[in-house]
């Protein structure tokens, strides 16, 4: 969902739990229930507003702490927001697509790594942002142009063929030995959710992800480089910004 009816359970201001926030306000507001995905697993989060008739605030970041709660960064941009206020949550539906989209690249990326370079190689790192993305993953050598070509191709044919996605929530044991891939160091409950595209990708993950892979348009990769012993990072860029570059 992009959009929800929510009400504001907390607003805090400069640390303090406050009943009001006026205009020009910088606070971190708290719901009920929320459409904005927090930043978690290397994707950024969502942006967007809440408001109602009397108010509106631009939503600029949400992170997750503990026990699961969302906080909301919110600047009020005019009106007054006040605590057990029902307000329309809504996702600025274009970022949201270009994360997802970029989400989804992530993924074809690390299947065309795995067809290239061999089925050892795994994701030791990666960060999602609207614009573009950066994909850490082992490998002990140097990655010449001629396979960057390579690994471009192989991605933008997984995107021309335009692979429907599906997401269903498995138990581990069963996505794992279905062939899911997995981020072995990171802890996991009883049930996951798994993000299949095909006979291509399929991962546990928890991030945003375009219904098909013809969404995402084209790929190209910007930058390979050597972070450390043994790692290497990838930046690209898809759709619109791949066009431009």
């Amino acid at each position: 969902n992009l959009e929800f009816e929510s009400k504001v359970l907390k607003i805090i201001k400069n640390g303090t739990e406050v009943s009001i926030a006026k205009e020009s306000d910088e606070v971190i507001v708290i719901l009920d229930k929320t459409p904005f995905y927090a930043e978690s697993g290397g994707q950024c989060a969502d942006i967007g507003n809440i408001s109602n008739d009397y108010f509106n605030a631009e939503i600029t970041d949400v992170k997750k702490i503990c026990d699961g709660i969302f906080i909301h960064y919110a600047r009020v941009i005019f009106g007054e927001l006040n605590v057990n206020t029902s307000v329309k949550s809504s996702v600025d539906k274009s970022y949201r697509k270009e994360i997802s989209n970029n989400h989804t690249a992530v993924h074809l990326l690390q299947s065309a790594l795995r067809k290239l370079f061999g089925k050892n190689v795994h994701q030791a790192g990666s960060k999602v942002e609207s614009k573009k993305f950066r994909f850490d993953f082992n490998y002990d050598n140097s990655i010449s142009e001629e396979e960057i070509f390579k690994i471009e191709n192989i991605v933008n044919s997984y995107i021309r063929e335009n692979i429907p996605g599906n997401v269903e929530i498995k138990n581990i044991s069963d996505a794992i030995a279905s062939g899911a891939t997995a981020l072995f160091e990171s802890k996991y409950g009883e049930n996951v959710r798994v993000v299949t595209y095909g006979d291509v990708s399929s991962e546990l993950c928890g991030g945003t992800h375009t219904s098909a892979t013809g969404n995402i348009g084209t790929f190209v990769i910007c930058s390979s480089e050597s972070i450390g012993k043994g790692i290497k990072r990838i930046t690209a860029i898809t759709g619109s910004e791949a066009l431009a570059y």
